[in-house]
């Protein structure tokens, strides 16, 4: 079984009209995921491990709202699993 992947080439075009949409999510993507690494050196690994996972919500978000994305079942599903998880990992943590 022959599987070739198909290279898709970035153009300077896109970047420079998008420009804006992609600084934008570059900043929260970045602002997403910045206190849980600072809560690593304060805090309990399990009670910061919900917070990282919670900045991937805060970063799906951005997407939806901000850029406008589509989003499907799979990932309002995903959403809804990653919430539970830090919300009982929350709850019986130490």
């Amino acid at each position: 079984m022959d599987i070739s992947l198909q290279k898709k080439k970035i153009n300077l075009n896109y970047i420079l009209k998008n420009f804006k949409n992609i600084s934008i999510a570059a900043f929260f993507n970045i602002y997403s995921y910045l206190p849980a690494v600072y809560g690593y050196t304060i805090g309990k690994v399990a009670v910061i491990a919900a917070l990282r996972e919670m900045s991937i919500l805060f970063a799906s978000m951005y997407g939806l709202f901000i850029l406008k994305e589509k989003v499907g079942y799979l990932a309002f599903i995903s959403a809804v699993m990653i919430l539970t998880g830090c919300i009982l990992i929350k709850l019986f943590s130490d």
